[in-house]
């Protein structure tokens, strides 16, 4: 099988020739120049023409990246004032050079020919060196007129200082005034200070709702404990027992550790044992003590209707016995020392 010859297709002219259109006469006919074939034969010569062109034109074209132009290449000329990255072409230069020698003779126009007509020339080099004098160095060190100078750069006073004091700033002092000194301010108004967290234990400043937090559930001293929010539970926290709640104390509350010794059957009173004692004198009685402690006390609640000598003296008693009633005889040791043992007496009835 033989395949579409693509001859002609270098003179292939597009404005005149194209594609042929089958018609309802053509007889169907292969092979080389048969009319079945015509069609492709034309688009075969269309196909390589196309392809050869756009060979041509790859080989010829310059890349984007580092273009290597040659002959004669132009692009549009820029304005004058342009500076940026557009291709600048030899009429741009032309007219910056132009603009640059504004009007030089053309025995001036280059920096050589510059260079020889001032050394040649006094009158110019007088002219350029008084135009060269009327202008400012660099650090200002030919100024004229220093003052002109400052307002022209609008400077003000503080410019002239050195150094700036207090005095020197509008205000500032006054500022000062009304500003607080650290150590121990007189604050005025209404301050206000960051709330410390609850338990804060410092140096740091406490305000009013740091104070009420700390208030809080807490009783008021006028108030004598009276807003107390549960009484009893406050006898518990305080580790109190159930005689705190009774205004008097008899001897069925008296606990046994203080009971002991309870009935005397001699007439010696021993200071060592309990101090709570009981007793009933049945004749006539005197007391002796013995194991005597400075600040302790003993009470003994004695009956019998018979005459009671206590180791007191007279002075230090307050009370008398009563043989008829019940009476409490309270004794506190003053002195301890032997042979000068010193007392103080209480004597006084119930109806126990």
């Amino acid at each position: 099988m033989a395949n579409v010859e693509e001859t002609g297709s270098a003179g292939y002219d597009w404005a005149v020739e194209g594609v042929y259109q089958l018609e309802d006469t053509d007889k169907v006919q292969g092979g080389a120049g048969g009319i079945a074939n015509r069609q492709a034969t034309e688009l075969a010569k269309r196909t390589r023409n196309l392809h050869d062109r756009l060979t041509g034109a790859e080989t010829q074209k310059a890349g984007l990246d580092s273009p290597a132009l040659s002959g004669v290449p132009t692009a549009p000329t820029a304005e004058s004032s342009n500076n940026s990255t557009q291709v600048a072409t030899t009429a741009f230069v032309k007219l910056l050079v132009d603009q640059l020698l504004n009007g030089v003779p053309g025995t001036a126009d280059t920096f050589l020919e510059l260079y020889n007509e001032i050394l040649s020339n006094d009158t110019a080099i007088d002219a350029l060196n008084a135009a060269t004098g009327l202008k400012l160095n660099k650090n200002f060190d030919n100024v004229e007129d220093q003052a002109v100078a400052r307002t022209a750069l609008g400077l003000g006073a503080v410019a002239l200082l050195s150094s700036i004091s207090i005095a020197d700033v509008s205000g500032l002092q006054a500022a000062l005034d009304s500003m607080l000194l650290a150590d121990s301010p007189n604050f005025t108004g209404i301050p206000t200070a960051p709330t410390a967290a609850p338990g804060t234990n410092t140096q740091q400043l406490a305000n009013t709702a740091f104070v009420q937090t700390a208030l809080a559930g807490k009783l008021a001293k006028a108030n004598n404990l009276s807003d107390l929010n549960n009484a009893a539970t406050a006898r518990t926290n305080l580790g109190l027992g159930a005689l705190a709640v009774l205004a008097t104390v008899g001897y069925n509350q008296i606990g046994s550790e203080f009971k002991n010794d309870l009935t005397i059957t001699a007439n010696d009173i021993d200071w060592a044992s309990g101090w709570y004692k009981k007793l009933t004198i049945t004749a006539d009685t005197i007391w002796t003590f013995s194991n005597v402690k400075k600040g302790k006390d003993i009470q003994i609640d004695c009956t019998g209707d018979f005459p009671l000598t206590i180791p007191v003296p007279q002075a230090d008693v307050s009370g008398e016995y009563d043989g008829m009633a019940n009476n409490v005889i309270q004794i506190r040791c003053t002195d301890d020392t032997p042979g000068s043992e010193k007392f103080k007496c209480v004597i006084f009835q119930t109806n126990e």
